[in-house]
C-alpha cells in the first residue's frame, strides 16, 4: 500500500514538473495592441482643425488611460501612414500617474521594425502595469505635423493621428479607458529640428482635447493565457491528487 502511495505521489510531481517545465508551450501568451484600429482623414483642411507647424526637438504628444486588469507592455510603437516604413526615428515613452518615466525606446526610421495594422513596434522588457492608477503614453514629434506635403520631399517627415481623426474613427481595447487622448508638451519650432528629438512628459491637455486624439505613440500587451494543454495537465494533476487524497485517508478521515 505505501508503494503504491509513493508511486502515486511520483506521477504527481511528474506531472507537476512536466507542466513547468514545458511552460513555454504549456501557455499561450496573446499579444495584441492597445489601440485596434484608426482612419486618419488626411483630407481635413486647416479649417477643420489641423494646425500646421514644425515642432522642435522637445515636442512630445500622446493620450493617458487607466487599465481594467494588471498587463504586461512588451512592445512600443509608432504610427505608419504609409505602411511602408517610418520617415524619422521618435522617442517613446510611458509615464506613470506622478509622472515617471518607467519605460522608454527608441523606434529607428525604415521598415526594419515589426507592424501590427498602421503601427511600427519595438520591443521591450515586458514591463507590468497596474489598475486603479493613470498611464501615459507619449512619443517626440520633431520637424512637422499632419498634413505638411511641402516637407515630404526631404524623406524624413512622418505623418500621424492628431487633429485629423474623427470621433468614432479609432477603436481600443476594452481593458483600456482612455482618460484624455489629446495631451502636448509643445515645443515650436518653425524651423523644425531633427529626430529622434527630447522626450517630455506630455501633461498639458491640449484646448482642441474634444477634437484631437493624439494616437501617434501606440502600445503591445501581454495577457497570458493557459492553453488547451495546461488546463489538461492542470486538470489531471487535480483529478489524481483528489483520487490520491480520497483512497488514502485516514478512517477517522473518512467517517
Amino acid at each position: 500500500m505505501k508503494r503504491l502511495h509513493r508511486a502515486s505521489t511520483l506521477v504527481i510531481w511528474a506531472a507537476i514538473v512536466a507542466c513547468v517545465a514545458g511552460a513555454g508551450s504549456v501557455f499561450a501568451a496573446m499579444s495584441m495592441p492597445a489601440i485596434t484600429g484608426i482612419s486618419v482623414s488626411w483630407e481635413l483642411g486647416e479649417e477643420d482643425g489641423i494646425d500646421r507647424f514644425a515642432a522642435g526637438s522637445g515636442a512630445t504628444i500622446g493620450w493617458s488611460f487607466i487599465v481594467t486588469e494588471p498587463l504586461y507592455i512588451s512592445a512600443l510603437g509608432f504610427y505608419d501612414s504609409g505602411n511602408n516604413g517610418l520617415g524619422a526615428s521618435h522617442y517613446i515613452g510611458l509615464w506613470d500617474q506622478n509622472g515617471i518615466l518607467q519605460v522608454s525606446q527608441i523606434i529607428p526610421a525604415g521598415s526594419g521594425t515589426n507592424r501590427i495594422g498602421d503601427y511600427r513596434y519595438v520591443d521591450i522588457i515586458p514591463f507590468q502595469i497596474e489598475p486603479n492608477q493613470v498611464w501615459t503614453i507619449g512619443a517626440t514629434v520633431p520637424i512637422a505635423l499632419d498634413d505638411q506635403m511641402d516637407l515630404l520631399s526631404n524623406g524624413d517627415v512622418d505623418l500621424y493621428p492628431f487633429y485629423n481623426v474623427l470621433e468614432g474613427n479609432f477603436a481600443i481595447d476594452p481593458r483600456f479607458i482612455l482618460i484624455s487622448s489629446a495631451l502636448e508638451y509643445p515645443d515650436l519650432d518653425g524651423l523644425g529640428t531633427s529626430p529622434p528629438g527630447h522626450l517630455n512628459f506630455p501633461q498639458i491637455i491640449s484646448s482642441s482635447n474634444l477634437t484631437g486624439h493624439f494616437f501617434a505613440p501606440n502600445l503591445v500587451f501581454i495577457v497570458p493565457e493557459p492553453s488547451g494543454l495546461g488546463s489538461l495537465v492542470f486538470a489531471t494533476i487535480v483529478f489524481l491528487t483528489r483520487r490520491q487524497s480520497m483512497k488514502y485517508a485516514s478512517p477517522s478521515a473518512k467517517a
